[in-house]
């Protein structure tokens, strides 16, 4: 099944709308209007916590090794 630009269209208007997960927002950097995700986090740390919430799942694979979100957490936390 092949997509339409209309159909395309469509639903990023959708998905962008006012009250949609990602509806977009003007935001002035600059002196510069961009547009940008209203419900984005706003920083790294926000970032950071809200995947906190993913325990067992893969997180990162490297050189072999597999790591979930609640190893990787529990490592940087020890860390720190």
């Amino acid at each position: 099944m092949s997509l339409t630009a209309a159909q395309i269209h469509e639903t990023k208007a959708k998905i962008t709308a006012p009250g949609a997960f990602f509806e977009l927002e003007s935001v002035s950097l600059n002196g510069h209007s961009y547009k940008a995700f209203k419900h984005a986090p706003k920083t790294l740390i926000e970032v950071l916590d809200n995947s906190r919430c993913h325990g067992a799942l893969d997180f990162m694979v490297y050189d072999g090794r597999r790591y979930t979100f609640d190893r990787f957490y529990a490592e940087v936390d020890a860390m720190a």
